[in-house]
């Protein structure tokens, strides 16, 4: 065998043997929750530390008060994680009501998931399901497992089997009908997250690693991700889905609350294929044109956007700060989310741009008194068939005025993809000077302009 196909061979075992350990790690990890004590996502490290910023920081403590003035108003949520720091029982009964309100057996989607399973709903073709598309809510079941050992036992059966249900329900809708990897990845997550919120093997397995029946790129949360992830960071869809459908959200949001479940990094970690949640983040911000001075706060930075939903007359993608026009498409939200499960100063450094951000004990850490803008240098993916040129790579590309920034797509194809393939757009005089529009992604092939 030549040197060559040895090195063929090597990879692949080496590429074989980490997606093994892949799942052999996540399994180990997922189906441990009867080991552990709860709460899973306030473990008694992070108890000690958010008591500890409750004392020192003054920012701490007025949310704190906040928080308990808001329990006491009928906040579920702040009751539940009052509870789960202080363990006060009338945090976990405001909980109680709450959840019983979501999850119990006269809850709406209780009694519709249940009559949709039991009934004839799924014998036809798709129908519009949004509960089952756009739901990302995962307030309710951090909730459960931080008011769990305060809440009356029947109380905590009813709400852990309306979450088990409400569960069911998206699987069924998944396993019957399918959509876009961007669409069955919200339902994958809510699922997947809820099977560690109950410890229900099934959810687990079906949230996180299932295969089947329409293929990895459609399957569990870790199997999606190794799959959908690509040159160690780009989802492979068009950029503005992972943000508008909250894939980068959700990453994000789990990876932080998964962490704390089994005090692993799962946002930094690699998937076999290379990719990671924290590579996904970096790869909206090395595809980042320099600051463009709109008037409104520090300037704005826009993403380098094409395929469907690009650039256009109407709006962008937008990193951070918007200069307060419709239509952009605003990373707010996620960026907050990757600082948060990281705390990575670079990612400090764009979410102190962000007009009243403040933090909280929850999901909004605090930012350093000072924290630089990173360095740029160009990059190139080449699965994902792009590249990011830049003429200064130091840490005066996003201030300096004068940085030129040249984007080019290359030949590839991936999900709502660009079809004009070779095009170059340019960012310069803090501009988009020559930006290649494809705002719209379902017109006629033969009818593009030249």
């Amino acid at each position: 065998m030549s040197a060559a196909r040895h090195s063929i061979t090597r990879r692949a075992i080496a590429k074989g043997l980490l997606a093994a350990l892949a799942v052999l790690n996540s399994k180990n990890t997922l189906r441990s929750a009867q080991e552990r004590k709860r709460p899973y996502f306030m473990p008694p490290s992070e108890r000690e530390f958010l008591r500890e910023l409750i004392l020192k920081q003054p920012w701490a403590k007025t949310d704190y008060e906040q928080m308990r003035t808001a329990a006491s108003k009928g906040d579920g949520f702040a009751g539940a994680f009052l509870y789960a720091l202080d363990g006060d029982l009338r945090g976990a009964a405001i909980a109680q009501q709450w959840l019983l309100g979501k999850y119990g057996k006269g809850a709406y989607w209780t009694v519709r998931a249940a009559e949709r399973l039991n009934g004839d709903f799924f014998k036809g073709g798709q129908v519009g399901i949004p509960e089952v598309y756009y739901d990302t809510d995962i307030s309710g079941y951090l909730a459960f497992d931080w008011a769990h050992d305060g809440l009356e036992a029947n109380a905590r059966k009813e709400i852990e089997e309306g979450i088990v249900l409400w569960s069911r329900y998206k699987m069924r809708a998944m396993d019957r009908w399918t959509q876009t990897a961007n669409l069955v990845f919200k339902p994958t997550s809510t699922v997947a997250f809820a099977g560690l919120a109950t410890g229900n093997n099934d959810l687990i397995e079906w949230g996180f690693l299932r295969t089947k029946p329409w293929g990895a790129r459609l399957g569990g949360y870790d199997v999606a991700l190794d799959t959908m992830l690509k040159d160690g960071g780009p989802w492979y869809e068009a950029p503005i889905y992972p943000i508008a459908h909250e894939v980068l959200l959700m990453i994000a949001r789990l990876s932080r609350w998964r962490g704390l479940y089994d005090q692993k990094d799962w946002f930094g970690s690699r998937y076999a294929n290379g990719g990671s949640g924290k590579g996904l983040m970096d790869y909206y911000i090395d595809s980042a044109y320099p600051i463009e001075r709109t008037g409104f706060g520090p300037g704005q930075i826009r993403v380098a956007n094409y395929g469907d939903g690009s650039t256009n007359a109407m709006g962008d993608l937008i990193l951070v700060n918007p200069a307060a026009a419709e239509g952009n498409i605003v990373m707010h939200e996620p960026l907050i989310a990757a600082y948060n499960v990281s705390r990575e100063p670079r990612y400090g450094a764009f979410v102190s741009m962000i007009p009243g951000y403040t933090p909280n004990l929850i999901d909004h850490p605090p930012l350093p008194a000072e924290i630089p803008l990173p360095p740029a240098p160009s990059k190139v993916w080449p699965t994902h068939g792009m590249a990011m040129l830049r003429s200064d790579e130091s840490q005066s590309y996003w201030t300096s005025g004068k940085a030129i920034a040249v984007f080019q797509i290359m030949s590839q194809g991936y999900g709502h993809d660009h079809r004009d393939k070779f095009s170059i757009s340019l960012h310069g005089a803090g501009r988009v000077i020559y930006p290649d529009y494809n705002a719209l992604q379902y017109e006629n092939p033969s009818r593009l302009d030249p």
